[in-house]
Parts: C-alpha cells; structure tokens; sequence
C-alpha cells in the first residue's frame, strides 16, 4: 500500500500540524466527532489493546478503513469485526 499525501503535518493535504484550527470545544466540531468517529475509533482502539500486534497503527488503520466501507459503502460482510492481525 502507498503512502499518498501523508506527512507529520498533512494528511491527504489536510494541515494537522496546527491545533489551533478546529477545537474539540467548537460547537459543530464535537457532535460531529462523537457521532462519526469517537464509537469506531474506541472499538478499533479496543481489539489493538486486546491483540496488541506488533504493528498497532497499521492494525488500526485497516479496522478504521474496514468499518468505513461498512458503514459508508455498503461493505460486503458486515458480520467482520478485525482484520487478521499478526503478533
């Protein structure tokens, strides 16, 4: 998989570099989290902390891009919770 637009100050060209640009306190901001992100973000955090694989990050971040298409995409089995890890 390639690394496209990612850097420790952008993300697929958005700046997180600075903090100052959205805060968790903003009105629209924090609904917004909780009710897209927060729920996944825990479970996917929880299974890490569980299976704690060598590659915590990458585990991470294939059960974010699972759920993704799950939720937004009409993923194809729904049923799976993880990806296959390795320790």
């Amino acid at each position: 998989m390639e690394n496209q637009n990612v850097s420790p100050e952008t993300v697929n060209g958005v700046s997180v570099s600075d903090s100052n640009d959205v805060s968790m306190t903003d009105a629209p901001a924090q609904p917004y989290i909780n009710s897209k992100i927060t729920g996944v973000l825990l479970e996917g955090m929880k299974i890490v902390a569980r299976e704690q694989p060598k590659d915590p990050l990458r585990v991470l971040g294939e059960f974010l891009l699972q759920r993704s298409r799950e939720l937004e995409g009409g993923g194809k089995d729904s049923t799976t919770t993880a990806p296959a890890t390795t320790t």
